[in-house]
């Protein structure tokens, strides 16, 4: 009987297994893979077998990085010593991943059904968030993102389970600031989170004077929470790197606010309608016009719902709180890294979260008779299993994963494992090929390295780390110029990097301190 109580979370999970069996459980681990993961993704399980033989964080075998998230990192590592086959480990990690969504899912849930959220309200949320091809990939990606959504949920589940007390009692305040910390090594951008957190506390004084030594007092032991898990993270990287802030946040750079809001249009733009013309066999004007469509269409949809709400909704402190903290997470981003905050799902998962809430608390409220109630969710649902039929097209358009795994299988087979290579996004190649790569984006090695990479000092960088090969993605009419340095090159190609190039092939290159600017001067044009 108390299961009955719970039919929408039933129906959410059976969704949600419906989703793994047909994506990830019944299919092939590479093609799984190649629906699901994001490259940067497979740098997390590489760390963690290269930390078994190494007995250091290292992607590359020779520098040791703090260019990841830490808790997903450091959650993976006792289970490398268990699982030391690079396949069988893969498979464990999406088991961890479902077992830490399924929490997600349960403590959402019950946020929502304290919120008197309908049924169709609560669907529609996990719809948005988690039961659709992007974000069901995010969050299943190998990335950091699973972990990321559970410490929002928790944070967010203590907000709606003690209310004012997080401002209220020290205890609460103690317990809510370990949350913070430990949310904080999920994914360092969410330092913003305590910040707001104070802040709003100091308001809550304000308006409350009667309760400022308490407030005070609880604010002072939330803090104290959260450095329990800040400061000696932040300590490690200073003794060990001397700086506090990761590789990957050195090779970033804010921008001026003109600057950010035209680089977001740009790449908004660009981003979006590149892949609706990819997926959909559209051009430039079609993809544009339909992309408005869309938009303005569901701003009218919106605008109805609210016109048509039976009932209003009381935003607790912690949803106002929550709505700043995005707000600020937002902005935060689109100065330091437009471009990312636009094409790198996993940057806005705050962000989804409250869309989500927005979409699934609208459609709570609205006047519906049973029968149109009904009609809707029926045609939710439809929605949801609609997507189903599009996974093979989703599939067949994956070429950029699957001439890596043709390129993988040629290293592993080829080229000696003290050998390695440069390449600019090397996670699944490293991973399925069992060999060490040194990136080009810098984000996964050490400052030295970073530096070399962010002044272009390619020469240096290939003497210093002893590289002797080079995968780059090469436009047909630029392989021929590069012939005699080729080793290998895929059969497959692809038409997923620089869109506008066209299609090309994943090729492999001997290199040398020589010659490395040489074969960049005639594949870009510029030395990197």
């Amino acid at each position: 009987m108390k299961l009955l109580k719970h039919k929408s979370l039933i129906a959410i999970l059976a969704a949600y297994f419906s989703y793994l069996s047909y994506t990830i459980i019944f299919r092939p681990l590479r093609i799984a893979v190649a629906f699901t993961a994001i490259d940067d993704g497979l740098y997390y399980p590489k760390i963690a077998l290269n930390f078994v033989k190494f007995a250091k964080f290292t992607f590359d075998g020779i520098t040791i990085t703090n260019g990841f998230h830490p808790l997903w990192q450091i959650m993976l590592i006792p289970f490398a010593y268990l699982f030391k086959d690079n396949l069988a480990f893969l498979k464990f990690c999406y088991f961890f991943m479902v077992l830490i969504n399924i929490v997600s899912i349960i403590l959402f849930y019950k946020i929502l059904k304290d919120n008197k959220f309908t049924s169709l309200g609560i669907f529609l949320f996990f719809l948005v968030l988690i039961l659709n091809f992007r974000g069901f990939s995010l969050f299943h990606s190998f990335i950091e993102s699973h972990m990321t959504l559970l410490a929002y949920a928790v944070l967010l589940y203590l907000m709606h389970l003690w209310g004012n007390k997080i401002y209220m009692s020290s205890k609460i305040s103690f317990i809510f600031g370990i949350a913070m910390g430990l949310a904080f090594l999920t994914r360092i951008d969410t330092f913003l989170f305590p910040i707001v957190y104070g802040i709003y506390g100091i308001y809550f004084a304000i308006k409350h004077k009667s309760y400022l030594k308490k407030v005070t007092k609880s604010l002072i032991f939330s803090a104290i929470g959260t450095a329990l898990f800040v400061i000696p993270y932040l300590l490690i990287n200073y003794l060990y790197f001397g700086k506090i802030i990761t590789v990957s946040a050195f090779l970033k750079k804010g921008n001026t606010f003109l600057s950010s809001i035209k680089i977001f249009y740009s790449f908004f733009f660009n981003y979006y309608i590149t892949r609706v013309k990819y997926v959909l066999g559209l051009n430039n004007l079609q993809a544009l016009l339909l992309l408005i469509i869309i938009f303005i269409s569901a701003l009218l949809f919106l605008f109805y719902l609210k016109k048509y709400r039976k009932k209003s909704f009381k935003l607790e402190n912690y949803m106002i709180m929550f709505l700043i903290f995005c707000a600020v997470h937002f902005l935060f981003l689109l100065f330091v890294t437009p471009s990312e905050l636009v094409s790198s799902t996993w940057y806005r998962v705050p962000e989804d979260i409250t869309i989500a809430f927005l979409i699934g608390y609208l459609f709570s409220g609205i006047k519906m008779n049973k029968i149109f109630y009904n009609l809707t969710l029926t045609f939710v649902v439809l929605l949801f299993l609609a997507q189903f039929g599009l996974y093979h097209l989703y599939i067949k358009k994956k070429e950029m994963v699957f001439y890596r795994y043709e390129m993988a299988d040629f290293i592993r087979e080829n080229i000696p494992a003290e050998d390695r290579t440069l390449m600019y996004d090397p996670g699944l190649i490293s991973y399925f090929s069992d060999r060490y790569f040194v990136a080009r984006n810098g984000c996964i090695g050490d400052f030295e390295m970073a530096k070399l990479i962010k002044n272009r000092k390619l020469t240096e960088l290939v003497e210093k780390y002893n590289i002797k090969y080079l995968i780059l993605d090469v436009p047909p009419d630029i392989l021929e110029k590069l012939k005699k340095y080729e080793v290998f090159e895929t059969k497959k190609y692809t038409f997923m990097y620089y869109f506008s190039e066209g299609k090309k092939k994943l090729v492999l290159y001997r290199i040398n301190p020589e010659n490395i600017k040489e074969i960049f001067n005639l594949r870009y044009g510029t030395e990197l």
